[in-house]
């Protein structure tokens, strides 16, 4: 990282941030052409590392590319403000930001993607709204368990 007074290391922080973030940018590649399309999600730490929780239909774009390369890379950013300078290259910008890459892994069990949507609904509203498996079924649930992952931020 070329601004390493900004890199955010601590997992606590880095949490932080996560929890600042309502979207995420879900990148993907398929035969060299990558694919970023912004999602909704949830985080957790489990097991010592962060894992996201995203939601799509059964088929589509996303859902094609991943059945051939699942590997995925997960940007989120927040806390945007300008900082004007007296000229043109004065002028900075505040931000935060995560970015983590993972495998993506299809959510099979009904009882895990209840409960990933519970969570993620809970992340998206702030309120416990329970998801059934019956209601869980008619979507797709990823969960990437972040394999590596680095912040930044200018405060």
């Amino acid at each position: 990282m070329r601004r390493s007074e900004r890199a955010v290391c601590d997992p606590a922080a880095l949490f932080d941030i996560i929890r600042r973030c309502r979207v995420a940018r879900l990148g993907l590649c398929r035969d060299g052409v990558p694919y970023v399309v912004p999602m909704n999600f949830a985080c957790e730490e489990a097991d010592g590392r962060f894992v996201f929780y995203v939601h799509c239909a059964k088929e589509g774009k996303k859902f094609d590319i991943l059945r051939e390369n699942a590997n995925v890379c997960i940007e989120l950013d927040c806390d945007h403000a300008l900082v004007e300078g007296d000229r043109a290259c004065s002028h900075s910008y505040r931000y935060a930001s995560v970015i983590a890459q993972g495998q993506a892994e299809v959510l099979q069990d009904a009882e895990e993607k209840a409960r990933a949507l519970t969570l993620l609904m809970r992340w998206q509203t702030g309120r416990d709204i329970p998801v059934t498996p019956e209601q869980a079924n008619a979507v797709t649930v990823l969960r990437i368990a972040a394999e590596s992952i680095t912040g930044k931020q200018h405060l």
